[in-house]
């Protein structure tokens, strides 16, 4: 079974940016933006006010392995830049999917106090709310955090590892779900945006069901209302009493998917491969599909 977030009634987990906005200033909150590029890297000029700011890998992986921070770890890192964790955290992105990333990983250390913005800085801005510059926000984390992170557990209510993955191919019990583009998944190219650039090799996971992620979100990055995401999922033939395991590239856009069939959908068996294509697309040994 999954572990569903707990946050209370009056923080919703997915919070429309009207109600932040009206939350703003609630010393209870605590707005945190995951940039998906460090400002000298050409990330967004702005944040939304009050908000602390933290490049995704900074805040959720260990310095020195590809592996994810425990519990302890993230607190020690929200604490040095100003932010309680035991208070609501509510996470935006600039591109929405970093935002559900950041709660997933999150989620599987044990903070349940998490929220997601709806449509993270794109629908903020489109709303005209306010605005802050953002270097005035983002605090580089210190470095040398203590010892390296001992491995994830082999199994993991909410994350699949590549070699539970491969020895379930073909099993009926599991569906495979892929949220990349159909260019992606068709194998013509290995990132989202053109470029071929993250794994050696281009296609799919066999047995895969393509759910493009765009299809997913409204003009302005917000989910669906839910009765369009269920028809959408339905059509591809998605059984919620399955299990499921989900990718895309990087796991960024799969961890919003997690959330749709888990929060909004009532899925309760699926698991997020974070290795995902990057991992995947570069396996030697790893049947393809394209």
């Amino acid at each position: 079974m999954n572990a569903p977030a707990q946050a209370s009634t009056t923080f919703p987990l997915l919070a429309p940016a009207a109600w932040l906005a009206e939350h703003l200033h609630d010393p209870a909150v605590n707005v945190i933006a995951i940039l998906s590029r460090r400002p000298e890297e050409g990330g967004p000029a702005v944040a939304i006010e009050g908000a602390h700011a933290f490049h995704w890998k900074e805040l959720l992986w260990d310095e020195r392995q590809r592996q994810f921070v425990g519990a302890d770890t993230l607190r020690r890192r929200l604490r040095a830049a100003g932010v309680d964790p035991e208070r609501q955290l509510v996470l935006y992105g600039d591109h929405s999917q970093f935002a559900f990333y950041a709660r997933w990983v999150l989620l599987r250390a044990g903070l349940s106090n998490v929220s997601v913005l709806d449509g993270g800085l794109r629908a903020w801005l489109a709303g005209g709310l306010p605005t802050t510059p953002l270097a005035t926000v983002h605090t580089p984390l210190p470095p040398a955090d203590g010892d390296l992170q001992a491995p994830a557990r082999a199994t993991d209510d909410i994350r699949i590892g590549r070699d539970q993955l491969q020895q379930r191919l073909g099993d009926d019990h599991l569906q495979i779900l892929d949220i990349r583009t159909p260019e992606e998944y068709a194998g013509l190219r290995v990132g989202p945006d053109g470029g071929n650039h993250g794994a050696e090799r281009s296609g799919h996971i066999p047995g895969a069901v393509l759910l493009p992620f765009a299809g997913l979100l409204d003009e302005h990055s917000r989910l669906r209302p839910v009765d369009e995401l269920r028809a959408l999922v339905a059509a591809k033939g998605i059984d919620a009493r399955r299990e499921t395991a989900v990718y895309c590239r990087l796991s960024h856009r799969s961890t919003l998917a997690f959330f749709v069939l888990t929060e909004l959908l009532g899925f309760d068996k699926v698991r997020v491969y974070d290795g995902s294509w990057t991992e995947w697309g570069s396996l030697v040994g790893a049947p393809i599909e394209a």
